[in-house]
């Protein structure tokens, strides 16, 4: 007789927090409709804000989006987004879109909110395959994590081009990546702590639950980024994973003013040994005295838990009916006989 046992498995999922945050639409929003460009609202609250990038839901193919602002907020229909009307262009970008999620758009936008001050923000496609968008019929229309907030909804979220947007009411499908707006004459920012499968392959990158028999480990990777007014240098990246004797570190000589240098920890991976919370945190210091210590460092978490196999990292946008959400993907269960 057959005796059918359930492998014990681990499932890996990471959260971020740090100096520089990303609030997005997708989920809940789900795309059922696309024009060439789109509006919203950006808020920020308690302090400055920097938008660094911006991630976007694209038709498959290689698009030029143009990005433009406007320091008062959208109240009803724009208009023809253009200078005469008070719209300043941030400029352009290439952008590949999957017609199937979020794709990178722009980055190192650079424009500052200041805190208290809503602005409008539109996404203009000038040419190649149009964005996508969600027809408002009810439910969430603002997205905040307390320090940025993006508003897409009634009087708001207007679809069309850059002529004079006029659908309504049409929500906006992207994530906003932004840093805090805190500015000294030497000051070295810690960002966009990642972690990346190193074993079995990365191509357990798309899964967040992973089986324990796989001995998952993986890599850190970290951005240091110059935020103040002077040339940094002597910039020193440490990792660490609390509570364990994990630790590693990266050099980066000069960073100019507004430069940023991305680089993966390099000495050794992590492997959890057990199920539980590791909390990871990157920490930046550079040779000069740096006068803004609020973004000196960035966390990020893996959470360690007993379940299957499973990638829900996408969300089907047809065939399910407006303003409904659902995952979509694959679950296994290992079994031994």
């Amino acid at each position: 007789m057959n005796r059918i046992v359930l492998i014990s498995l681990l499932s890996i999922f990471a959260l971020s927090s740090f100096g520089q945050g990303t609030v997005t639409t997708v989920p809940p929003l789900i795309s059922n409709n696309g024009q060439s460009g789109i509006t919203c609202n950006l808020s920020a609250t308690g302090v400055d804000i920097v938008i660094d990038s911006l991630s976007y839901y694209l038709n498959s193919g290689t698009a030029t989006v143009e990005l433009w602002y406007n320091t008062a907020a959208i109240s009803g229909p724009p208009g023809a987004i253009n200078p005469g009307n008070g719209w300043t262009s941030l400029g352009s970008w290439t952008a590949t879109g999957s017609g199937s999620g979020l794709s990178a758009v722009g980055g190192n936008i650079g424009l500052t909110i200041p805190a208290g001050s809503t602005y409008g923000f539109f996404v203009s496609i000038t040419s190649g395959p149009t964005l996508r968008y969600m027809t408002y019929s009810g439910g969430a229309t603002t997205f905040t994590d307390g320090t940025l907030t993006i508003e897409t909804g009634p009087n708001v979220g207007y679809g069309g081009p850059a002529s004079g947007p006029t659908f309504s009411t049409r929500q906006f499908l992207g994530a906003i990546t932004y840093e805090l707006g805190i500015r000294g004459e030497y000051d070295a920012g810690a960002s966009a702590l990642r972690t990346a499968s190193t074993t079995p392959a990365t191509s357990f990158n798309g899964y967040r639950e992973i089986p324990l028999g796989q001995n998952p480990s993986f890599e850190f990777s970290a951005k240091a980024k110059n935020l103040g007014d002077s040339v940094i240098t002597g910039i020193k990246m440490d990792v660490s994973v609390l509570g364990t004797s994990y630790v590693d570190s990266f050099l980066v000589d000069t960073l100019l003013i507004g430069e940023d240098s991305t680089s993966i920890f390099p000495n050794s991976a992590f492997t959890p040994a057990t199920a539980g919370l590791y909390r990871a945190q990157a920490f930046v210091t550079i040779a000069e005295n740096d006068t803004v210590a609020d973004n000196d460092t960035a966390y990020t978490q893996i959470i360690i838990t007993d379940t299957v196999l499973a990638r829900d990292d996408s969300i089907a946008s047809n065939g399910i009916g407006n303003n409904s959400v659902i995952e979509f993907g694959h679950k296994f269960k290992v079994w031994q006989t």
